[in-house]
């Protein structure tokens, strides 16, 4: 089997900095490549001083500011990959490092593809002044688009022992499961699952847990828990409204969000856009895994791995 493929997305913050030493202790533990890539972003600088259409001074100098900005933009890409190699260099690990130009989230997405897991830093939104609060970020927008599972880094936390992987007890997708519970023992960690209930659905959630053990003797292997939304929340999970739910999560267990395509938009398990979810943050590291694919377990793969068992 080829080793497990990391894709750091890279940039000169503190986060980055800690998304980059995680990707360096995942690779260490689980000998896996990691490429580190920088975009510069060409895109936002053309959005802000491109002028197609002449003015009253004409598009001469609005050109000319924008090709002075790339270019300061491209030198300081080529630092920071410098300082990166400069860095790994003493981790012994595999990892290269790529500068790449256009609009960040494209071609992060584009690496992604080839990868087995995208790992980002994120700047708090505590952290971000009132002037630019409303600002959507890279790490925002990537949660909306990216293919594989994305790991959002906004501060450094502990070795994990332990994933518990979100699920609804409205909308179970048993090849999903399968494939998270997979994941989480790539990444050497104690799967448990946590079934959140609204209430909406007829059977009663420990019978759902119950039906899923008798179903697929893999998940007999799996804690699982079920949560129940409080009384007045009558919405189901997957519903256009966000849920409001209380995540606790010890500093040991890692978390794992589910997130789907429902009429062209991805949400999460809570009903709101993972970019929301992604700017509400307060835990240091969440895993965001998209349903339709987990990178090296897809899950039609896994569900043929369940009946298997």
């Amino acid at each position: 089997m080829d080793k497990i493929s990391i894709l750091l997305a890279l940039s000169g913050t503190k986060q980055s900095s800690t998304a980059a030493q995680m990707a360096w202790r995942l690779s260490d533990q689980l000998n896996a490549t990691v490429t580190a890539q920088h975009v510069v972003d060409t895109y936002t600088a053309w959005s802000l001083l491109g002028n197609d259409v002449p003015g009253l001074i004409g598009s001469g100098p609005y050109v000319e500011a924008y090709e002075t900005t790339c270019t300061s933009l491209r030198a300081i890409g080529q630092k920071l990959a410098l300082k990166y190699e400069s860095m790994f260099g003493s981790q012994k690990i595999h990892s290269d490092c790529i500068v790449d130009e256009g609009n960040p989230v494209a071609e992060i997405c584009r690496r992604a593809a080839d990868h087995d897991m995208v790992i980002m830093g994120h700047r708090p939104a505590r952290a971000v002044d009132r002037f630019h609060g409303t600002r959507i970020s890279i790490a925002e927008d990537l949660a909306n688009h990216c293919p594989r599972p994305l790991m959002v880094i906004q501060d450094e936390s502990k070795v994990w022992t332990k994933m518990k992987i979100l699920v609804s007890a409205e909308h179970l997708n048993i090849g999903f499961i399968v494939a998270a519970i997979q994941t989480a023992k790539m990444l050497r960690l104690s799967p448990e699952i946590e079934c959140l209930a609204t209430g909406l659905h007829e059977q009663n959630p420990e019978h759902i847990i119950r039906d899923l053990r008798e179903a697929y003797n893999v998940l007999c292997q799996v804690p699982l828990g079920v949560t129940v939304l409080g009384a007045g929340e009558h919405r189901a999970l997957w519903s256009p409204n966000p849920v409001t739910f209380e995540m606790d999560a010890s500093a040991e267990t890692l978390l794992a969000i589910p997130t789907r395509e429902v009429g062209g938009k991805r949400i999460t398990i809570f009903g709101s856009a993972p970019s929301n979810f992604v700017r509400q943050l307060t835990l240091p590291t969440v895993l965001l895994c998209p349903e339709e694919n987990l990178g090296r377990v897809r899950a039609t793969e896994s569900l043929e791995l369940a009946v298997q068992y």
